[in-house]
């Protein structure tokens, strides 16, 4: 069975969303925002440079445009380091320049 680690008022939400729209039977653990469960860090992948640990997936994409987000409205100074040191490496990656630059 699909287990979904969910914050109120998190991104996680979509994941929720997408399960109750394919119907899919799932189990719900309930997480604090900044208070991550053992459980949630056990099978968190994040264990590289990317999101998905060795691999650049859509998810970075995904996460990078929050950030880019985050930074427009003037947060990033906020960023923990680790962090807003994601963000500026994605940000050197050469298909990033190119998309930007378009």
């Amino acid at each position: 069975m699909l287990k979904i680690f969910h914050a109120s008022g998190s991104r996680s939400l979509r994941v929720i969303w997408m399960a109750e729209e394919m119907e899919l039977d799932y189990e719900l653990s309930l997480e604090a925002i900044g208070r991550s469960s053992p459980e949630f860090i056990a099978v968190n992948p994040a264990r590289g440079p990317h999101l998905a640990g060795e691999a650049f997936t859509a998810a970075d994409i995904s996460v990078v445009y929050a950030l880019n987000m985050g930074g427009a409205l003037g947060l990033a100074d906020d960023y923990p380091a680790p962090i807003a040191d994601y963000w500026a490496r994605v940000k050197t990656r050469p298909a990033y320049q190119a998309a930007i630059a378009k």
